[in-house]
């Protein structure tokens, strides 16, 4: 099941800016406009930009 940006920002610990930068990168078809207007992510969108954040927070953190 798809989820919205906030419940994925929620999840990881981040913003939900952080998932919108990460998700403008994502090709179109994993991304989808609900009809009230709420962004959906797809699961296969949802992994990568899992890898994205928490890769990169490894990066800054050093962990």
């Amino acid at each position: 099941m798809s989820k919205t940006v906030k419940e994925l920002a929620d999840e990881l610990g981040v913003s939900k800016q952080t998932i919108r930068y990460h998700y403008r990168n994502i090709p179109a078809k994993y991304v989808v406009k609900g009809k009230d207007g709420v962004i959906r992510i797809d699961p296969i969108a949802e992994g990568i930009i899992r890898n994205k954040v928490v890769n990169n927070r490894h990066k800054n953190t050093g962990k």
